[in-house]
């Protein structure tokens, strides 16, 4: 993301009088890799730990969505409640 560029501004001319500009984006659809290979592992590590954490009920989802799920400990705040 340091070099990160949306994209550039470029001229166009129609006729001798008129001149105008158009943004042209850059392409999204490029591979993206981590400065540091052990992010990769530990992302695979936590999604895995996820799952199993939500098929011991120990987690509960509570957003609904399919991205940017919030997760809540259920039976831990439980204990509060008391």
């Amino acid at each position: 993301m340091q070099n990160f560029k949306a994209g550039v501004y470029k001229k166009c001319f129609y006729g001798k009088d008129y001149e105008y500009q158009y943004f042209s984006p850059e392409s999204i659809n490029k591979p993206f890799e981590w400065k540091d290979k052990r992010i990769t592992l530990l992302l695979e590590e936590a999604v895995r730990l996820l799952g199993k954490f939500l098929k011991a009920d120990i987690v509960k989802e509570i957003t609904g969505h399919s991205r940017n799920r919030l997760f809540v400990l259920w039976k831990y705040l439980d204990l509060f409640k008391k």
